[in-house]
């Protein structure tokens, strides 16, 4: 099992390298940034949702960044090692041979981290810091979680349709990614295979080496 874990590993270090280590910079723009700007997307859905909840609530500028920090840096951190984990690593080491489900898998995870945990992130410290700072009366978790709840549904309902569409952008921009992270891959194997190959020929022939054109 630990050789096993250990040729895992050096396989996707040597995947990486190569990635990371191609001389055209463009042909691997979405592998080496793709899980970056999916971050990047999930903190600003977690901004939208905290300025949402933040409002509602009336805390102007109480606890702002107390606030921001789970809504935003958690999640937007949480996004982009999933994705590079589950997706980018998946893709490197041919592990899902089935392209739609490596999608669909990157789609629930970009939803998991831009729209479900803002949510409860934002609920949590935007009420937990209203209750604290007395700016809007909430009822009491503890003693009436009906009523709570009633008052978590009547806040959060004007943001149903802003979540919506950040829902179908985030699930078309995690496919698109995705999408684009697999086509850059397949088609940096295919040239760095046309290279080796190139460089095989030309040392067969006594030739210094050269890129194919």
């Amino acid at each position: 099992m630990a050789g096993a874990a250990d040729d895992e590993e050096h396989a996707y270090r040597q995947q990486m390298r190569l990635v990371e280590q191609w001389r055209d910079r463009a042909d691997t723009r979405f592998l080496r940034y793709g899980a970056l700007s999916l971050s990047v997307l999930t903190a600003a859905c977690g901004l939208a949702v905290s300025a949402h909840y933040r409002s509602a609530l009336r805390l102007r500028s109480h606890g702002l960044l107390t606030s921001l920090a789970p809504v935003m840096a958690i999640p937007a951190a949480s996004a982009g090692v999933s994705h590079h984990a589950f997706i980018v690593r998946d893709l490197l080491l041919f592990e899902t041979a089935c392209p739609v489900c490596l999608n669909v898998r990157a789609v629930g995870i970009q939803l998991g981290f831009s729209v479900l945990l803002p949510v409860v992130m934002g609920t949590i410290s935007n009420f937990h810091l209203a209750e604290q700072k007395m700016t809007y009366a909430l009822p009491p978790l503890a003693h009436d979680r009906r009523a709570w709840a009633a008052a978590w549904r009547r806040l959060s309902r004007p943001l149903a349709r802003p979540l919506a569409l950040l829902a179908a952008l985030n699930a078309a921009c995690a496919a698109f990614v995705t999408h684009r992270e697999a086509t850059e891959f397949y088609s940096l194997l295919e040239k760095h295979d046309r290279e080796q190959r190139w460089k095989r020929l030309n040392a067969d022939r006594g030739r210094p080496p050269a890129h194919p054109q």
